[in-house]
């Protein structure tokens, strides 16, 4: 028989993230981490550099492992502190928030009207570099997730369309 329990771990930065702890054959104990949602757990902490490397570490998952299941299910969570982290996080924050849109519309891969809506606006304001002067990489990443956006997640061709002459506005063409 296999005992299941739910118990909270501090870490050493001092944040607490879930466990699944059971116990198998012969009564060893066997303990889960879901790190995905430890990192999502650590986008609200306050300070930036925790938030930095919790992006950090979602951006390595899911460049290495295909996670739907999750971004679905945390697909609010996800867009919230992103588009949070792009409008008013540092260069750094503003950045990996961008790219982790970009790989969180990949890993959802089926057109969302609505999603790209949403995303839209934050996306391009950062790509045409009206984004206080956060430097070439935030412009780059949002450049990046806002193509994926208008391809992906853009319902109608007119939408992809518009992205598409707003981002020729930055060469000029």
């Amino acid at each position: 028989a296999s005992d299941l329990d739910l118990s909270a771990f501090d870490d050493e930065d001092g944040s607490v993230s879930s466990a699944l702890s059971c116990r198998g054959p012969g009564g060893a104990d066997l303990t889960v981490e879901d790190e995905y949602e430890r990192q999502l757990d650590a986008l609200f902490e306050k300070r930036a550099s925790t938030r930095e490397k919790a992006l950090a570490s979602v951006i390595v998952m899911l460049r290495v492992e295909f996670r739907y299941e999750e971004a679905v299910q945390h697909n609010e969570t996800l867009v919230a502190r992103c588009l949070l982290g792009l409008k008013r996080g540092g260069p750094i924050e503003s950045s990996r928030s961008s790219q982790l849109l970009g790989l969180h519309i990949l890993t959802l891969g089926t057109g969302n009207e609505s999603l790209f809506q949403s995303l839209r606006p934050e996306l391009e304001r950062a790509a045409l570099g009206s984004n206080q002067g956060k430097g070439p990489e935030v412009q780059a990443a949002a450049v990046d997730s806002l193509a994926l956006a208008a391809f992906v997640l853009a319902g109608e061709e007119e939408g992809t369309q518009g992205v598409m002459r707003r981002l020729r506005m930055l060469w000029k063409l």
